[in-house]
């Protein structure tokens, strides 16, 4: 079964772009950045201004914050897999492999879900680099920009899982015989006895 190019198709494209954004932002170490220009953190490293780079989990280890941070990070690989998700269930929504327009719902939903648990983890790393004296970075503009368009693909797959007609006829239709089953059965007896009676003997 051939894929259909409709609004699955946008939504698909848009989610990708908006995956993209957010495993650039992910994967870069500019999440924060010392309000002196000493530091910059990401996720996972946080590299001073001399060159010297520390898991973040070290590099914070005399904060407080250093529990938020990490929880921060948890969230994003969360929002990632559910990422993963999505375009798994648009796919296999698109090509006919489901045909059920709740399969489409599904990948909507869960989009909301993991944007809904990304910007909880912005918010949590937002404040906890604010006590440290750091202020967010580019990296974390990239994955608010790759959440925002994750909802917007969201948002279109919902409405195209709604406008979706399934094809009813898996197999081609069957044509329809002339005349009515039961009159066509009559017919074929009636010719039967017909040439019984020409055979027997008179």
């Amino acid at each position: 079964m051939p894929c259909r190019i409709e609004l699955d198709w946008i939504a698909c494209v848009i989610e990708i772009v908006g995956t993209i954004f957010f495993i650039i932002g992910l994967s870069t170490d500019h999440w924060a950045a010392s309000d002196d220009g000493s530091a910059h953190s990401g996720l996972f490293t946080s590299c001073k201004s001399n060159g010297l780079c520390y898991d973040t989990h070290v590099f914070y280890a005399g904060y407080a914050e250093k529990g938020q941070i990490i929880c921060a990070a948890v969230f994003t690989l969360l929002v990632m897999a559910g990422f993963c998700i999505v375009l798994l269930l648009m796919l296999f929504y698109m090509c006919g492999l489901f045909e059920e327009k709740s399969v489409g719902l599904l990948a909507a939903t869960v989009s909301y879900i993991a944007v809904f648990v990304g910007f909880i983890g912005i918010i949590v790393y937002g404040s906890a680099v604010t006590k440290v004296s750091q202020t967010v970075s580019w990296s974390c503009g990239m994955a608010i920009m790759g959440l925002i368009i994750n909802l917007a693909g969201g948002v279109i797959m919902h409405v195209g899982s709604q406008r979706y007609k399934p094809n009813i006829f898996l197999l081609p239709p069957i044509p329809p015989r002339r005349g009515h089953p039961f009159m066509i059965s009559q017919h074929r007896m009636s010719r039967r006895l017909l040439n019984k009676r020409a055979i027997l003997p008179r």
